[in-house]
């Protein structure tokens, strides 16, 4: 990077005030900030440079900067001052659908759960026609503001597909959110991301996923070999929800209804208007929220009579490891069983890291060390060796790999980014 953008960048970055940690993640920290000169309030996720894979980070600002839409977290830019890379998005006050619930202790009711579909749907049918796929839909990755618009967050494990390749085949997600085709390599496309909205749709109804007291490991087995999922008693779900979610929880990917086709559900067509139905749970939620000493996005938390997950999140990359350690937040998490299980890196109450098939470099021969064990599924000990054969011809995938920082660091344009953020900041007072 020349020095003069260097200069540039430390420039910029004294413009903003940092006010607190919001969230931690696998790759680094997100911070709520104000740019001084526009008194906008901002969220800057700050990744270290000698520890980010670049590729996903990289894959990650693509997805955002191609997908620009009001249900989408908006995207300023990035700019790089050592050791940190510096992403600016969109600041949305009351976090995400997961820290709503955890810090109010309650599930969200049927019209809640109606308007947060409905964006998180019109976000979707965004993405997917412009042929993204988000692949890790889940009450974590749902966010809402003082608009109370549900706006869809974290890309760094979004998907592409294009004219020669329809479906992708890498194992990735969250694996109580995760979609049976995913799980069987089978090929996946948007209609992934379909299966885990339903997932969703029970989780906050319930405030878990179905199977979230199952280890992760036997989970994805159970959905890749059970009939889909519901709710814990759907006597007493209404009608309507039960119909939306038997359209998305659809085994046989095809079968399954696409976003534009759920935007015209009887149960979605039904949502009130987002102020309507959230502006009191917002409100509560951030009141809440002030009155805490957590930060506003946690990994883990649990309410009263309420099981909240770790996150889980399966991300292209790495080789195996397995430690012990609890397999989810609250009290929902299955102990793990010390040793190898068998691919992708899994790091316990955070982020889970597979070796996948066609997206990048397969995972290194330590995906095939793993300690025999018969609880372990057919297809996951073919996944074992199909990396370790992978392991032979290819390179494994290390940070700084492909598209490097000091490239994503070359687009820092501090004019454009306070133009974005002044755009921001005059939307946001017209909107009060």
């Amino acid at each position: 990077m020349s020095e003069d953008i260097e200069a540039g960048a430390k420039a910029f970055l004294d413009e903003f005030l940092m006010h607190g940690l919001l969230g931690t993640g696998a790759f680094g920290s997100v911070y709520k900030a104000t740019h001084v000169p526009t008194e906008g309030t901002v969220a800057i996720k700050q990744l270290p440079v000698e520890s980010t894979d670049c590729e996903l980070i990289a894959n990650e600002i693509d997805t955002f900067k191609d997908c620009a839409n009001k249900h989408i977290v908006q995207y300023m830019g990035s700019f790089l001052v050592s050791p940190y890379l510096h992403i600016i998005m969109e600041f949305c006050e009351a976090g995400s659908v997961s820290d709503i619930m955890r810090i109010r202790e309650k599930t969200m009711t049927d019209i809640e759960s109606a308007t947060i579909l409905q964006g998180a749907l019109k976000g979707l049918e965004h993405m997917h026609s412009r042929r993204h796929i988000h692949r890790d839909i889940k009450a974590g990755n749902v966010l809402l503001g003082r608009d109370c618009l549900a706006k869809l967050a974290d890309f760094g494990v979004a998907g592409k597909v294009s004219d020669t390749q329809q479906k992708r085949k890498t194992v990735i997600g969250t694996p109580f959110w995760m979609a049976p085709e995913i799980i069987l390599e089978t090929g996946h496309d948007t209609k992934a991301d379909i299966w885990s909205l339903g997932i969703l749709a029970i989780e906050m109804a319930e405030g878990k996923p179905p199977l979230a007291e199952v280890h992760p490991m036997r989970a994805i087995y159970q959905i890749a070999q059970n009939p889909p999922p519901t709710f814990a008693d759907p006597t007493k779900r209404a009608k309507e929800l039960l119909a939306f979610l038997s359209r998305c929880l659809v085994k046989d990917a095809p079968k399954r209804a696409s976003a534009k086709e759920l935007l015209g559900d009887k149960f979605i067509t039904g949502a009130k208007p987002p102020k309507e139905s959230l502006n009191s749970t917002i409100q509560d939620a951030m009141k809440l929220f002030a009155d805490s000493d957590a930060p506003v996005s946690a990994d883990v938390g649990s309410g009263k009579g309420m099981t909240m997950l770790a996150t889980l999140t399966m991300k292209p990359g790495d080789t195996v490891v397995q430690g012990g350690g609890s397999g989810g937040g609250g009290g929902g998490g299955a102990e793990v069983d010390s040793g190898t299980v068998a691919f992708g890196t899994m790091v316990i109450g955070d982020t889970m890291v597979v070796g996948e098939g066609d997206d990048a470099a397969a995972a290194g021969g330590a995906a095939a060390a793993g300690a025999a064990d018969d609880t372990v599924p057919a297809y996951m000990k073919h996944m074992k060796e199909k990396d370790a054969l992978a392991s032979k011809s290819k390179s494994p995938s290390r940070p700084g790999s492909g598209r490097g920082i000091e490239e994503l660091a070359k687009t820092f344009d501090a004019a454009d980014l306070r133009s974005r953020l002044k755009q921001l900041a005059s939307s946001r007072e017209n909107a009060a």
